[in-house]
C-alpha cells in the first residue's frame, strides 16, 4: 500500500520543518556515505516497491535532482512574498 497525504504528520512551523528536512537529509546522506564503491551499482531492494532493481546512484541522483527542483521553487516563492508583501 502506498502512502498519501493523510498519512503525514504536518509540521506547524517553519523551523519545525526546516529541523526534519536537516534531519532527513542528514540521515539520507549519511547513507550514501556509507556506502562503497560497489555500494552503488547494488540494487535499492524491496523497501523501494516498483524501484527495487535500481541501484543506489539512480537514488542519489533523483534525490539530488529533486532537492535541486524544490529549492529553486522554494527561491521563487521566497522573492515573489517580498516583492508582494513590500509595499
Amino acid at each position: 500500500s502506498q502512502s498519501g497525504p493523510d498519512d503525514m504528520e504536518w509540521v506547524g512551523s517553519a523551523v519545525e520543518a526546516l529541523a526534519r528536512t536537516d534531519a532527513a537529509w542528514g540521515h539520507f546522506r549519511g547513507a550514501l556515505g556509507a556506502l562503497d564503491d560497489a555500494g552503488w551499482d547494488r540494487p535499492l531492494g524491496d523497501q523501494f516497491g516498483p524501484y527495487a532493481d535500481r541501484p543506489h546512484l539512480a537514488l542519489a541522483l533523483h534525490a539530488h535532482a529533486e532537492v535541486t527542483h524544490h529549492a529553486a521553487e522554494i527561491g521563487v516563492l521566497r522573492d515573489l512574498y517580498r516583492e508582494t508583501s513590500a509595499g
